[in-house]
């Protein structure tokens, strides 16, 4: 499964930097009556690709309020001992209903993101989605280089304790690290970062619960939070970096992969 997700991740991206290359903006260049539009184009009437609306990474902390927003990086996993092998927790929002017609049925769904870093030795770690059971924001605060450890949060930010940060804790998580499904949606192996331009730094997360997701936020947007990464929480150094939405190449942004039949006429 690993090897293959892997081969599926590498057209994905050779499809889109293709694209780029082509002139062609997300894909947007094809007829837009598959229901995508903007920087979410139709690659077909049956297919659709989304980028994130937004994304953040959870930092855990003892002390501190910390997010990236706005910062090139999620995270996902458990930092090194110099860390204080501290908990980090990716979440990504596509806007599923704006995508995509409503009525549709939806056939398949692939998640794929770009790793850009491991964490320690980088061996292969699994690396979960589950459904975000809460909205969540998006707030200006950036971790920079290497971006591990966060930056401080600001107005609108999610951070372990808040949904949106404010000074005054008014938006909280009903548990602490984010509100989500203990059902698994979809894992992945991910292994070592290999050189930058290697295709296999792409995974893809695939199968029936994430087409069980899409169906229900399309069908019920006031209830689609998105998803959250969770990877290897019990040993040390085991976090995974991959790039956001605010990556400037778009070939490396997430991709919500989505195929699906239209409602038929009338309905």
């Amino acid at each position: 499964m690993w090897r293959s997700s892997r081969l599926v991740a590498w057209f994905t991206s050779a499809a889109l930097v293709a694209c780029l290359a082509a002139g062609c903006s997300d894909f947007g260049d094809v007829p837009m009556d598959a229901g995508g539009g903007g920087e979410n184009g139709a690659l077909a009437d049956s297919s659709v690709v989304l980028v994130p609306v937004r994304d953040n990474t959870l930092f855990e902390d003892l002390q501190l309020d910390l997010s990236s927003g706005a910062g090139v990086h999620l995270f996902a996993g458990r930092t090194g001992p110099s860390g204080s092998s501290l908990r980090r927790r990716g979440l990504l929002r596509f806007d599923i209903a704006a995508g995509l017609p409503a009525g549709a049925v939806i056939d398949s769904v692939s998640l794929t993101l770009r790793l850009s870093n491991s964490s320690g030795q980088g061996g292969p770690e699994p690396i979960e989605l589950h459904r975000v059971l809460a909205a969540w924001g998006e707030g200006s605060s950036n971790a920079g280089e290497p971006g591990g450890t966060g930056a401080a949060a600001q107005p609108g930010d999610a951070t372990w304790r808040h949904t949106f940060f404010d000074s005054f804790d008014t938006a909280l998580w009903t548990n602490p690290g984010g509100d989500f499904s203990s059902t698994i949606s979809a894992e992945e192996v991910v292994g070592t970062f290999n050189p930058i331009d290697d295709p296999r730094n792409f995974y893809s997360w695939t199968g029936a619960g994430l087409v069980e997701d899409v169906q229900s936020m399309l069908e019920d947007p006031g209830r689609d939070f998105g998803w959250i990464l969770i990877g290897n929480e019990n040993d040390p150094n085991t976090a995974k970096r991959f790039n956001s939405r605010e990556e400037d190449e778009p070939a490396n942004q997430p991709r919500l992969f989505i195929r699906f039949r239209p409602p038929a006429p009338g309905k």
